[in-house]
This record gives structure tokens, sequence and C-alpha cells, in this order.
């Protein structure tokens, strides 16, 4: 790397580099139904014991963000999750003034409380793949997990925050885990 300077990391709103993306294709067929149309599936029963409770504190930790007192590592699979099962998560943002909508990849949950009270609003009683976890709130989340394999990220959707480590690492795998406060 001789010669090469390696860019530094900047302050928020200080950065100097700029990405250019230019689009070109044909015109592409438009396939797709119109909703008004489609078969939606009720949604799966809620009214099940869960395999396990597991529960994820997002925080700051030494400036950074964090996920139960830990940062984002790339080779560590923090959650291992039993295929056709299912299983509570509970959401915690116990400090700050910060929201963060955490993202979970791969498998859809239900809102069942919000501070121990179940959702009223009609935006909760549905599918969601994202979810506001605002200041001071719990949020329990209902999964049932379906029969494929496979590993996927959980994240904080605000980019910052995902940018310094507020994510993990979990995994569909035959042998399930059984750690309920992921390290």
């Amino acid at each position: 790397m001789l010669g090469r300077t390696i860019p530094q990391i900047q302050p928020a709103g200080q950065g100097n580099l700029l990405m250019r993306f230019d689009v070109s294709s044909r015109p592409v067929d438009d396939d797709s139904a119109d909703p008004r149309t489609q078969t939606f599936y009720s949604l799966p029963s809620t009214n099940v014991d869960p395999r396990i409770v597991r529960t994820f504190k997002f925080d700051r930790l030494n400036g950074q963000w964090s996920i139960n007192g830990q940062f984002m590592d790339c080779n560590d699979i923090r959650v291992h999750v039993e295929p056709n099962s299912s299983e509570q998560w509970i959401l915690t943002n116990l400090t700050g003034n910060w929201t963060h909508p955490v993202h979970i990849h791969f498998e859809e949950h239900q809102v069942l409380s919000r501070n121990r009270v179940p959702p009223t609003l009609p935006i909760e009683r549905s599918r969601k793949d994202v979810v506001q976890l605002h200041p001071n709130e719990r949020v329990q989340l209902f999964f049932r997990f379906r029969d494929w394999h496979g590993r996927y990220p959980l994240h904080c959707h605000n980019t910052v925050h995902e940018d310094h480590a507020m994510m993990l690492r979990w995994e569909v795998d035959p042998n399930g885990g059984d750690n309920t406060l992921v390290p």
C-alpha cells in the first residue's frame, strides 16, 4: 500500500466522500398483482407456550450503541433458534431519549405488549419485521419460526446506531439454544 492514504473516519456530518449510482437498463415488465385481489393469511395464534423467552437490552456502552452490553461481532452467532418452534423476545430501551426502530430479518413477529399493555393500534396487530422501541419501553414480541434454516441479522435501523455496532447475528439451527438473556 505504498503511497496510498487510508481514509480516516470523520465526525458525523463531516464526511467528504461521495458515491454515485448510474442506473441504466431497459424497462422491465411489472407482473405484480393488485393487492385488493390478493389472499392474505390469518395471523398465527399467539396462544401457545413459547419454547423460550429471550431478552434484548438496547443501550449505550462507553459512548457506543450495544445490545446486552455487546457490540456486533460478525463471527459470533448470539442466538440459536429451534426450527418449528415459537418464542417470545423482550426488547428493552431503558436509557436515553433515543427511539430504536429494531429490524429483525427473516422472520415476522407480532407485538404482544408494549410496557405490558396489549397493542391498541391496528398497525401493531399485524405481521412485523420492524418494531419501534421508544425510550423507557419494554416491547414483547411473538415469533413462530418455521422450518427454514440460516443466519440473519437483528439491528437498530438508525444508521448511526447500526454503523456503530448495535446489531447481532442469530440463526435458525436444528439444535436451538437456551440462552434467555442473550450475551
